[in-house]
C-alpha cells in the first residue's frame, strides 16, 4: 500500500472556493443555505460573511471539502451549520478537522445547537458522530445540542 500525502488547510474559504464547494455539494447540503441567503437577498458567500459569528473551511489539495459556521439565532444562541463536498477524498482528515473546529468553538461558547431536516440521514449521522445529542423534534427537523466544558 502506498501512502499519499494530502495538503490540508483549515481557514476561511475564498469566494471562489465557497462557490466551488456549493457547486460540488449535494442539493440536500445546500438547501437551507440557499433558502436563507435568498430570503436575505444575498448570495451564499455574503450570507456566511454577514451572518456567521465564526466560520472555517477545510481545503484539501486546493479543493474545498467542508465549511462549518456558527450562526447566532434570535435568542443569542449558536447554531451549527455545515456544508460538505459530496466527493470528499480524505474522510479521515475531514472527521479529525471538523472535530477540532467544533471543540475549539465549544471551548468558547459552551453550548451549540444543530437543526437537521428529518430526511437528511447523512447529516443526522454526522452531527451525532460529532457528539451532538437529540433533544427535540418537530414535523420537519430534529434539534440537537452539544455542550462543552
Amino acid at each position: 500500500m502506498i501512502a499519499t500525502e494530502h495538503k490540508i488547510e483549515i481557514r476561511r474559504l475564498t469566494r471562489k472556493e465557497m462557490y466551488q464547494l456549493l457547486n460540488e455539494a449535494s442539493n440536500e447540503e445546500i438547501k437551507y443555505i440557499s433558502k436563507f441567503s435568498a430570503d436575505q437577498d444575498l448570495d451564499p458567500c455574503e450570507f456566511f460573511e454577514n451572518f456567521s459569528h465564526e466560520y472555517l473551511g477545510m481545503v484539501e489539495d486546493g479543493r474545498p471539502a467542508y465549511v462549518a459556521a456558527l450562526m447566532r439565532d434570535d435568542d443569542g444562541q449558536y447554531d451549527f451549520w455545515t456544508i460538505a463536498n459530496k466527493d470528499i477524498n480524505n474522510m479521515i482528515s475531514l472527521c479529525k478537522n471538523a472535530k477540532k473546529i467544533l471543540n475549539k468553538w465549544l471551548g468558547k461558547y459552551h453550548l451549540i445547537n444543530a437543526y437537521m431536516p428529518k430526511g437528511n440521514l447523512e447529516s443526522i449521522k454526522w452531527v451525532e458522530w460529532l457528539g451532538f445529542e437529540k433533544i427535540d423534534e418537530d414535523e420537519d427537523s430534529i434539534h440537537f445540542i452539544i455542550k462543552g466544558d
